[in-house]
Order: C-alpha cells, then sequence, then structure tokens
C-alpha cells in the first residue's frame, strides 16, 4: 500500500506527460531507474515524483546524447 495522496497516471497518461514512448518507460523501469507502483492487476500506476524522475532522466539521456555527439 502507497503512502502517495494524489493522482495515479496510467503508462499511456504517463508517455503523453513526459513525452517518452511507452517502451522507453518500461525500459528504465527494467533498468531500475524509476519504480512506479503496480495496482491489484499489476499494471503500472506513476505518480507526480515519478514523473519528475522520468523527466529528469530524460533531459540528462539528451543531454549525454548530445555531449557525446
Amino acid at each position: 500500500m502507497s503512502l502517495f495522496i494524489g493522482k495515479y497516471y496510467t503508462i499511456s497518461e504517463a508517455s503523453k506527460y513526459v513525452n517518452a514512448d511507452l517502451s522507453t518507460l518500461r525500459r528504465w523501469e527494467y533498468e531500475g531507474r524509476v519504480k512506479p507502483l503496480r495496482t491489484a492487476r499489476n499494471q503500472r500506476c506513476y505518480t507526480q515524483p515519478c514523473l519528475t524522475a522520468c523527466i529528469l532522466i530524460k533531459s540528462d539521456t539528451q543531454r549525454k546524447q548530445n555531449f557525446y555527439g
């Protein structure tokens, strides 16, 4: 059970919010970079702090791609 009180986002909503592909969000979870909550049906459930982390990961990834060319 989560102690977070606020809005929860589906992976589709999170994808649009972060402007990242669904597979990217799944990969970040697999790599341990983000940890979305899971519903009773095992569906991913993103919180606002999790979305903020995704945005930071995305910007860091883009910065590294620009640096390394």
